[in-house]
């Protein structure tokens, strides 16, 4: 353990506790020598200021009516905390690679000098496999849209949205990010449309903060319009699907959750029955379809009928 993660476990260990610990205690807690407690302690008290007091017969501690004043100065990480910095930081360039890339940059190097004393840095690249079949970068405007989601800032951006092929001015007010199946989207209150809206990141252009606060919308509010129906579609739930799965698919679709409201059970004959409340069908026809002929859409009629027409369509492709 470098001298820097002994001084801010120490430091830790006395803000701590509301008693004096024995310093051999403190040692062995350290993990370190005598010599190094010492120079730590002194270092605490003289470079730093520490209302330390170090009485032979109780131990050592802080004076209780400085503890409450006294932080060590900067942001002080340990090795661990530190390592798990830089893991956060490779999670979010892989999962949604050049996001915050140029922010992140100085924290990342600063954080690989501090543990360079360390006992060899593992290579997280290397350690971590982050795999999206059709991920797609977040798009110019995240940095952007996340500072002014952050400083509760209205947005002015331009929106391509997919369904109209329409390229429209909208004036937002951020209220989160969710990132869902390796795309981010924005949940903002749509000034044109009074109404909540999900934007794709990527499909934001010419997005700038501005300096009207954001109109607050209440968490369950959002809860309500954005995520009680299946998948990212917007609105409120109005029909449930009612599947079943064969044994086969059973295994691993029981271990899954496709909404917060579903309820699930087992069948006699191994399958699992699953229902669960839905808006748009145009999402979850597309995720039945993978299960091919190991799921069977029990109702609502309508759903039946889409996801019978889509497989109807494509075996027509293999007909001779």
């Amino acid at each position: 353990m470098s001298t820097l993660a002994h001084l801010i476990r120490c430091h830790r260990l006395l803000s701590s506790r509301r008693t004096p610990i024995p310093f051999e205690e403190l040692r062995q807690r350290l993990e370190c020598s005598t010599a190094t407690l010492k120079r730590v302690l002194t270092q605490l008290q003289d470079e730093f200021g520490a209302p330390l007091i170090r009485a032979r017969s109780h131990g050592v501690f802080y004076a209780r009516d400085g503890v409450a004043q006294f932080e060590l100065p900067g942001f002080w990480l340990n090795a661990g905390e530190l390592t798990a910095l830089l893991v956060f930081e490779n999670l979010l360039q892989g999962t949604a690679p050049g996001v915050l890339a140029e922010q992140l940059a100085p924290i990342r190097n600063k954080a690989k000098a501090l543990l360079g004393a360390e006992s060899g840095l593992p290579d997280w690249p290397q350690r971590l496999r982050l795999l999206g079949a059709t991920r797609r970068e977040a798009g110019a405007a995240f940095g952007t849209v996340a500072s002014a989601l952050v400083r509760r800032r209205r947005l002015s951006v331009r929106y391509h949205g997919r369904e109209s092929n329409q390229i429209s001015a909208r004036e937002l007010s951020p209220q989160r990010l969710t990132h869902y199946r390796d795309r981010w989207y924005l949940d903002a209150f749509c000034h044109a449309r009074e109404a909540l809206r999900s934007f794709a990141v990527e499909r934001l252009s010419e997005a700038r903060e501005l300096s009207a606060p954001a109109q607050e919308e209440p968490a369950a509010a959002l809860d309500a319009v954005l995520a009680s129906s299946y998948g990212i579609f917007s609105g409120a739930a109005t029909q449930t699907a009612e599947l079943k799965f064969s044994p086969r698919a059973a295994r691993w679709v029981a271990d899954e959750q496709w909404h917060p409201a579903q309820t699930g059970e087992w069948q006699a004959d191994g399958c699992w029955h699953l229902r669960f409340p839905y808006h748009r069908e145009e999402e979850l026809v597309m995720d039945l379809l993978r299960h091919g002929e190991d799921v069977e859409v029990i109702g609502p009629a309508a759903l039946r009928t889409a996801v019978a027409a889509r497989l109807t369509a494509a075996l027509a492709q293999y007909r001779p």
